[in-house]
């Protein structure tokens, strides 16, 4: 099965926005986990007096909604982009409970309309430019388990080589985080 250069391309660009994200929310290498649970479970305790977070944390998933249903046709529809970014942004905030960070409901929250504003953006674009359908493959041209793979990609590249990716993407092993 071949797959068209410009979605390879894109698929490419998504892996590396996965894989961005989760450096800049500190996923830890596997041989530094421990369970130490933080969490908050109060939403928006903190919005007025840390609004920057807030707004961090809606930039930081608008790539992947965008980027989602752009590459794969069969998750256009808007609930499967959002059920994709809150799955990816829970998968984040669990294991900030094994890395000393806190898990918090306002990230999950923030994190799922971050995702959700990379999907209007999407539909923005594919209204206003036709060809931008160019990078969307149908479900019968590509592999069924691609964008599974590439959150595996991600997270696998994260537990098992964060310091690598970290010195060659920030130049330290200590990339930065929003808190």
């Amino acid at each position: 099965m071949r797959t068209a250069k410009p979605h390879l391309a894109a698929v490419y660009i998504f892996c590396l926005a996965l894989v961005s994200i989760l450096a800049i929310t500190g996923v830890p290498e596997l041989a530094h986990w421990s369970f130490n649970p933080v969490y908050n479970l109060r939403p928006f305790v903190l919005i007025f007096s840390n609004t920057t977070e807030y707004i961090l944390n809606v930039i930081l998933f608008v790539p992947f909604g965008f980027l989602l249903p752009l590459n794969w046709k069969r998750l256009e529809r808007w609930y499967l982009t959002f059920f994709s970014g809150f799955f990816l942004s829970m998968s984040i905030e669990v294991s900030q409970l094994f890395n000393n960070r806190v898990t918090d409901i306002d990230d999950l929250t923030m994190n799922t309309v971050g995702t959700m504003v990379g999907y209007l953006i999407f539909l923005l674009v594919k209204r206003m430019i036709p060809g931008s359908s160019v990078f969307s493959v149908g479900y019968k041209n590509h592999w069924k388990w691609e964008p599974f793979f590439c959150f595996c990609f991600a997270w696998i590249s994260m537990l098992a080589f964060k310091n690598f990716l970290a010195i060659w993407f920030f130049g330290s092993s200590t990339p930065m985080t929003f808190r």
